[in-house]
């Protein structure tokens, strides 16, 4: 799918390798949209998290959609950023988390797909895109310490 949406795009060739579940992107110097490397970039994220339409794929490399990564887990991720243990994310906070992103997505016209530790954004507009990661990053800062109903029973 990747070689069939940058087919338009002479300076950029691609070739997968099946046995090393790799490939290879070459491009050439003169690009003629600088852009093109980076929305192929996101391409290839997106491909790896999920199964992605063709055409949302096309409207990825035109600049028509965008996509945000948010990386919620413990490589480098949100929870290991705010400090928040894996048990409580993952039992607590993530599913809240995912139902509070879910509706401000349909509310907001973007789409929303969830991949292990990695929650993308699909949407029009960049700036909309960046407010799902900063309200992400805030609304888990403000709920790390919250605890399931079994937790605070307990105590």
């Amino acid at each position: 799918m990747l070689q069939s949406c940058l087919k338009d795009y002479s300076n950029i060739s691609c070739t997968l390798v099946a046995n090393d579940c790799g490939m290879t992107v070459s491009i050439v110097r003169s690009i003629g949209d600088s852009d093109i490397v980076g929305k192929a970039w996101d391409l290839l994220r997106l491909m790896s998290a999920s199964k992605v339409p063709v055409l949302l794929a096309e409207m990825i490399l035109k600049g028509t959609l965008q996509c945000v990564f948010i990386k919620t887990g413990y490589d480098g991720g949100l929870c290991s950023k705010i400090g928040i243990e894996m048990r409580q994310f993952y039992q607590v906070l993530l599913p809240r988390l995912e139902c509070i992103l879910k509706n401000a997505a349909s509310r907001a016209g973007c789409k929303l797909l969830f991949k292990d530790e990695t929650i993308i954004v699909l949407g029009k507009d960049p700036a909309v895109l960046n407010l799902f990661e900063m309200s992400a990053r805030k609304w888990l800062e403000e709920h790390k310490d919250d605890k399931d109903d079994y937790e605070s029973r307990k105590d």
